[in-house]
């Protein structure tokens, strides 16, 4: 049976929901009602605030710290054998469910974490990655967490991390070392590996 108009099938599967909306019908078609009680459940705004929190799997960690730093990216060499440390090569798993997103599979990988966060603050070449601090140093040391809050922990910062960052970045010369150190420490934070 070929239809004349591609929307013919779109009508039809429209007229019941039309006819209860005209009032034809007492009760909504059941697909309908069942449909709607999905989408009240699935937007229930209770949900979200006591969702538990989700440890990043490696590249979740580097897209948000890509996300974060903001880098000049001429080649993307450096962040392809960064997820290769990290552990998590691109389609490299052999079933079809992809990488575990349990925290007892990348728990045992903080190291390379840290040594990914070291690595990518350091990034000043002109030819593949560079991180600009020139926006950290044009203000204080105050001026340098309040960026690190905004751009790396959506402004909700927890205290004891901003804290130790301001301790340590006043704790030596407010230089381009110090605060791609301070960034570092930003993207090794526990608060930074959960979402």
């Amino acid at each position: 049976m070929t239809f004349a108009h591609k929307w013919v099938l779109s009508l039809l599967l429209l007229l019941p929901i039309l006819a209860w909306l005209k009032g034809k019908r007492g009760s909504p078609p059941a697909f309908l009602y069942s449909s709607v009680q999905l989408v009240r459940a699935v937007l229930n705004d209770v949900w979200l605030p006591t969702a538990p929190m989700k440890f990043k799997r490696p590249f979740h960690l580097l897209v948000s710290a890509i996300r974060a730093t903001n880098p000049t990216v001429t080649t993307t060499s450096f962040f392809n054998s960064q997820i290769n440390n990290l552990g998590h090569p691109l389609f490299q798993w052999d079933t079809p469910d992809g990488f575990p997103d349990k925290v007892e599979y990348w728990a045992g990988n903080i190291l390379p974490r840290w040594a990914f966060a070291i690595s990518l603050s350091s990034q000043n070449s002109a030819t593949s990655v560079k991180v600009d601090t020139a926006p950290y140093l044009a203000g204080s040391a105050d001026n340098v967490i309040d960026l690190i809050n905004n751009n790396y922990f959506g402004g909700e910062i927890p205290t004891t991390t901003r804290t130790a960052l301001t301790n340590y970045l006043k704790a030596g010369t407010f230089n381009d070392a110090r605060v791609r150190e301070t960034i570092a420490l930003g993207l090794s934070a526990n608060a930074f590996q959960w979402y």
